[in-house]
């Protein structure tokens, strides 16, 4: 089953002080989602300074697949949510939408995918 810590705010020291929560009243961790990548990283921090195997005792995934994921130890795995497809399709609405042009409301689907890395092992 899931479980929801909550974090605040969405920085490194929110996903660290959550994961040394949980660790602290001995929750069973098998994975953390992290919902961005800088909460995921401090609770891979957390987890390291707690001596737990990352990824053999816990996976841990981000999502945002920033740059300082891919330089942490494990690299960081991570969501990528398609920003590049996300941005050029916002600059082309609002482009259109100055022009004056009218235009019906539209579903953009950005190809998610996730970068795999150290901090995950496949099953």
């Amino acid at each position: 089953p899931a479980l929801l810590l909550p974090t605040g705010d969405w920085h490194r020291t929110s996903g660290a002080a959550a994961m040394d929560r949980a660790l602290a009243v001995g929750l069973e961790v098998d994975a953390v989602l992290g919902l961005n990548d800088s909460v995921a990283l401090g609770a891979l921090h957390a987890l390291q300074l707690a001596g737990v195997d990352v990824p053999g005792r816990v996976q841990v995934v981000g999502f945002d697949d920033t740059i300082d994921g891919a330089f942490a130890t494990p690299a960081l795995t991570s969501v990528s949510p398609g920003r590049e497809v996300i941005a050029s399709s916002a600059v082309d609405l609002l482009l259109r939408r100055i022009e004056g042009v009218e235009q019906a409301p539209q579903l953009v689907v950005a190809p998610v995918r996730v970068e795999e890395r150290g901090s995950t092992r496949r099953a």
